[in-house]
């Protein structure tokens, strides 16, 4: 029956302790309800007063009644007022007691809790750090007091998004309550819910749920399943599952949650019944989600569908109102609520008033988080993915950096506290890929879209990473190739395609489109053959429908493309023209047309119809600058592609020209390598050293050292070095191309790759001469080399003019009897036999094989390999029975090394029927 009067102003300093007694008597037994705090504020406030008078500022009881006056201004959210007073009572405490003192750590304690109300984070850490410091040392790891500020630390921490440093404090205070406490206490609950969010937001499900599960069955035995607290923890089961993709399990929790006042989670009931594809049911919560939001931050009520009032209505100036009107300390929640309001926003596709609420919301976030919390992170995200979203329309085209930059953003933050699978991650490197993708930048938009892949898998597993209709599968397939995962992409489009044949038939176009998907995916994985066919299947399916189509001239384009790198090149020009047909037939923009013009003048350059590509490469040139201008950067390739042609045909000024042109636009290893070339012929070494150092340089971040360009860089950079008389710095660039070329050599390799190859070897050699002089063994075994090649490529001639000369050195070096001079002695003798004078080639095989028993032994395989091209001698002089007996001998020995059923004796007893 205690109340306050008028007359209560005038009581005595006992009367006031009585009454406070009073008053912390309800609070002890449970009778908070009764309880006006206002006024025991009055009565705090006065008694302060009187103390003054009584004791002075530094008094005992001062100090307590500031510490139980900050307490009431918590109770009635004057958080300012607060802070002042917990301040106040550290200071008298403090000085009374001591700065360690218990009652200095309870201080710290609540003041620690108030900044946290208010969102100031750092000082709300350093006030429960030094709180955790005092009451450790004071009770030890295992008292309860020591429980609660860990607890309370751990909260900070998780707020500022120090998760890492955040799960070791809920740990300890778990631990400590769980042996403190009774089996069911709440603080048991509120440990381990928190300790499931943290690991949630982390992306660590399996912890997440196990802490969820046993805080909810605390909960629901001590505060029953209305209670508010265990609605927090369904709705934290709730968003695990939604993570893992257990729609169904997530659809229970938040419908749950809702049934028990928590509205919010009817966007995500939304969004959930979205993806299922049950539409009149999504929109229906998302409109209740809309008039909640509406609700939250007190906009008037109106008899129309705040969805339809949403477009005409000045909704910036709306919420600066509301700014204006919310209180310091509930700015961090208006903040909450603009961005919901923003996230149903962007369901709706109201995505300009979306970004506004967002924008608006991280004002509010950035004043009061730092700059790497998850809440701006996604704030920033959402900007991101708007104007991602609607970079297509012509207000926000040029908008494409600002999401890059958001976006960028976003995933720093995001990468600081999330495990790398996070769902999170994963959208965020999917809008970044996409910007990317629409920004050129495929090399990026390809690592962004890989990443996402690798988070999803991570997360899902490739059973539960599928969706459940064809298009989304066709999504993920699209998003597989692109990520390089060529195998997983081509059983989702299988998949996909045999939904639609079940559902479509097999005739339907959009199976001839999956069809054509699949052959590119075929192309790029090398199998051209299976890629021809699915080509020409979706071909003819899509011809049906309309044969001039803009489907049928993609499906020819890639033919034409399969077609050249098949070396088909006859038939590829019939697909290209094809295709540039019905492109233009259709009006096509010149960007389409230039870029089937510059791939037909590719295909001439692979013919060596030099002239014909010219005209093309030249035609596209002038498509492409009409549609994007002339300092676009996609020019630069058709400049450079026309650089080649005139380089081909020895017209260095006009490549020059070119390839600058090129480099001015585009400045990359390939158009700085061959600009690089260019120079060489023109005999500009010192350009031309700059051109090709800064290739090899942006090379080597991008490709292996076995990268032919880089073969070829090296090979002009011999050549500069020759002319500058660097002879060894000449024959190292020469060695290093030849070890590449030399590696990557086959029976497919083309003339210029011989002509290549070829001066690499010559410049190595005229290198070594210039250093050691040409009786030097390096000399010698670049010599041994270039007959090799010369033999590989028929010319015997020159062949034997190289070993005979290799022999010359290997001679004067080793004696008569070394295994090179063998050596030497068997690839002469094959090259006189190609030539016609066996007799010759009998002798060198003859003293080759007498060198090879005395090293190796008799039974060595290349003592095998010198009989049967004895055999061969003797047989091209009509010599028959030498000529078994040396095939028989070959034999022998690969029977004793081999087992007789290798190839090769399989090709001496081939010889020996003939």
């Amino acid at each position: 029956g205690f109340f306050f009067n008028k007359n209560m102003f005038d009581a005595s300093f006992e009367s006031y302790n009585v009454a406070i007694r009073i008053f912390e008597w309800c609070i002890d037994n449970g009778q908070v309800s009764t309880l006006k705090y206002d006024d025991i504020v009055q009565c705090y406030t006065h008694l302060l007063e009187l103390e003054d008078d009584r004791s002075g500022p530094i008094s005992e009881s001062r100090g307590t009644i500031c510490y139980k006056l900050a307490n009431c201004y918590v109770e009635v959210n004057r958080h300012e007022d607060a802070v002042l007073m917990y301040r106040e009572a550290i200071m008298i405490q403090s000085q009374i007691f001591g700065a360690d003192h218990l009652s200095v750590a309870n201080s710290l304690h609540n003041l620690g809790n108030c900044y946290r109300d208010v969102g100031d984070f750092d000082k709300s850490a350093d006030c429960l750090s030094k709180s955790l410091s005092l009451s450790t040392a004071a009770f030890g790891d295992d008292h309860e007091d020591v429980a609660d500020t860990c607890h309370c630390l751990a909260v900070t921490m998780t707020s500022r998004c120090e998760l890492d440093d955040a799960i070791p404090l809920f740990e300890r205070a778990l631990a400590v309550r769980r042996k403190k406490l009774v089996g069911q206490d709440t603080n048991i609950a509120s440990s381990l819910y928190n300790l499931a969010v943290v690991f949630q937001m982390k992306g660590q499900w399996n912890n997440a749920m196990r802490y969820c599960k046993e805080a909810l069955k605390i909960q629901r035995l001590s505060l029953g399943d209305d209670n508010p607290v265990t609605s927090r923890t369904l709705e934290c089961i709730g968003n695990i599952h939604k993570d893992r993709r257990d729609f169904e399990n997530a659809l229970d929790c938040f419908s749950s949650c809702v049934s028990h006042g928590n509205f919010k989670l009817q966007r995500e009931i939304a969004v959930i019944y979205q993806f299922r594809g049950e539409q009149e049911k999504a929109n229906e919560m998302f409109f209740k989600a809309t008039l909640h939001a509406w609700e939250q931050l007190g906009f008037p009520k109106s008899k129309e569908d705040p969805r339809k009032e949403m477009e005409s209505m000045d909704i910036t100036l709306m919420l600066d109102k509301r700014k204006e009107a919310t209180d310091d300390k509930d700015m961090l929640h208006l903040g909450q609520n603009i961005m919901f309001l923003g996230s149903v926003l962007i369901n709706l596709e109201h995505f300009d008033k979306a970004l506004e609420c967002y924008r608006f919301s991280n004002i509010i976030f950035q004043a009061r988080y730092g700059p790497d919390h998850l809440t701006i992170a996604e704030n920033l995200h959402q900007c991101g993915f708007i104007l991602e979203t609607l970079s297509g329309s012509p207000s926000y085209q040029n908008q494409l950096d600002e999401a890059h930059d958001l976006l960028t953003e976003a995933l720093r933050i995001r990468k600081l506290h999330l495990v790398e699978s996070h769902p999170d991650l994963e959208e965020t490197m999917l809008c970044l890929g996409r910007v990317h993708h629409k920004l050129g930048h495929r090399r990026n938009a390809l690592n962004f879209l890989t990443g996402a892949v690798r988070a999803r898998d991570a997360r899902l597993g490739r059973r539960n990473a599928r969706l459940d209709d064809a298009d989304a599968l066709l999504q993920v397939g699209q998003l597989q190739q692109q990520s390089g995962n060529l195998r997983q992409s081509l059983s989702s489009f299988e998949d996909c395609l045999h939904i639609r044949q079940e559902f479509l038939g097999q005739d339907h176009p959009s199976c001839g489109e999956l069809l054509f998907f699949i052959g590119n995916l075929l192309r790029e994985a090398g199998d051209l053959d299976l890629a021809q066919e699915r080509f020409q299947e979706s071909l003819i399916i899509l011809e049906k429908t309309c044969a001039d189509s803009d489907e049928v001239a993609d499906v020819l384009f890639s033919l034409g493309v399969l077609h050249t790198e098949q070396k088909k090149y006859s038939e590829a020009l019939d697909a290209y023209v094809r295709s540039l047909h019905i492109r233009r037939s259709r009006g096509a923009s010149n960007i389409t047309i230039a870029e089937i013009l510059n791939n037909i003048g590719l295909t001439y350059f692979e013919t060596k119809e030099y002239k014909k590509a010219q005209i093309y490469h030249t035609e596209a040139l002038e498509a492409l600058t009409q549609e994007v201008g002339e300092t676009h950067v996609d020019v630069a390739f058709c400049w450079h592609s026309l650089g080649s042609v005139h380089l081909e045909l020895c017209e260095y000024m006009d490549a020059l020209s070119c390839f600058q042109n090129a480099v001015q636009l585009e400045r990359t290893d390939y158009t700085l390598q061959s600009l690089g070339m260019c120079l060489v012929h023109l005999n500009d070494n010192e350009n031309a050293f700059v051109c090709l150092d800064e290739s090899l340089r942006m090379k080597k971040l991008d490709t292996n050292d076995a990268d032919d360009d880089v073969a070829e860089i090296q090979r002009h950079l011999g050549i500069i070095w020759t002319r500058r008389r660097k002879y060894e710095d000449a024959l190292k660039c020469f060695e290093h191309a030849l070890k590449i070329k030399t590696l990557n050599q086959t029976c497919e390799s083309s003339d210029n790759d011989y002509k290549h190859l070829m001066s690499c070897l010559d410049g190595a050699l005229e290198a070594v001469s210039e250093l050691y002089g040409n009786q030097h063994l390096n000399y010698a075994k670049l010599l041994h080399q270039k007959g090799n090649l010369h033999g590989a490529k028929k010319e015997h001639s020159l062949a034997i003019e190289a070993y005979v000369e290799t022999l010359r050195v290997y001679k004067t070096e080793y004696g008569d009897s070394h295994l090179s001079v063998a050596n030497t002695l068997f690839n002469l003798g094959v090259s006189l036999n190609e030539k016609g004078s066996p007799e010759k080639a009998i002798r060198c095989f003859t003293k080759a094989l007498r060198i090879t028993k005395s090293r190796l032994g008799n039974d060595h395989l290349d003592v095998a390999d010198t009989y049967d091209q004895l055999g061969t001698s003797n047989k091209l002089i009509l010599n028959y029975e030498e000529a078994i007996s040396y095939f028989e001998k070959a034999l022998q020995v690969r029977k004793q090394a081999m087992g007789g059923n290798d190839l090769k004796s399989s090709a001496i007893m081939h010889e020996m029927g003939k």
